[in-house]
């Protein structure tokens, strides 16, 4: 089965970086983090069940949800791996812009493996920046459109997804 977690960019899929303190892993915001909300560290593994993975998943939507609909500062961090055991580590930012209009941004770094050398890896990094987050039910065949959720409805975070939406409505991530 696909991985549940995709990226228009970067299919990830492995979680676990703490939000404190400075590692390699950590890149530099500018942002003070201590009036963030915080959650994590998140860890997906490509040995994690399949109920553990949506329960994980599950707790990172419902973090970005909640904050954004509450226009709550948050930060969040996930690591991922993929078959190849290249490493993603994505930071999510729910934070307002200098206009006062909400976004989220997501930072990702990812070690990417030399296939005719796994010894030899490189780095890249990418930023996406979401102007919206949509609740949307869980598209079955994964053709069919989207059906928004309303707010007033509290379904359980395993079974919803989100949608980072950018410039024109293009969606970013699915979540």
């Amino acid at each position: 089965m696909a991985s549940i977690l995709t990226l228009t960019l970067v299919s990830i899929t492995s979680l676990s970086l703490g939000i404190q303190g400075q590692d390699e892993r950590q890149m530099p915001t500018g942002r003070d983090l201590s009036v963030y909300a915080k959650a994590g560290p998140f860890s997906l593994a490509l040995t994690t069940s399949f109920a553990e993975r949506a329960e994980t998943e599950g707790l990172l939507r419902e973090f970005l949800w909640r904050n954004w609909r509450s226009r709550q500062r948050a930060c969040a961090k996930l690591e991922t791996t993929n078959k190849e055991g290249e490493r993603a580590y994505s930071i999510y930012y729910v934070e307002p812009k200098t206009d006062g209009n909400w976004r989220v941004i997501v930072d990702v770094k990812r070690e990417i493996v030399n296939r005719k050398e796994p010894h030899i890896r490189r780095t890249e990094t990418d930023r996406l920046e979401a102007h919206s987050l949509r609740r949307v039910e869980q598209r079955r065949d994964g053709l069919s459109g989207y059906t928004t959720i309303p707010d007033a409805k509290k379904p359980p975070p395993q079974s919803y997804r989100l949608l980072l939406v950018g410039d024109g409505g293009k969606i970013l991530q699915e979540l």
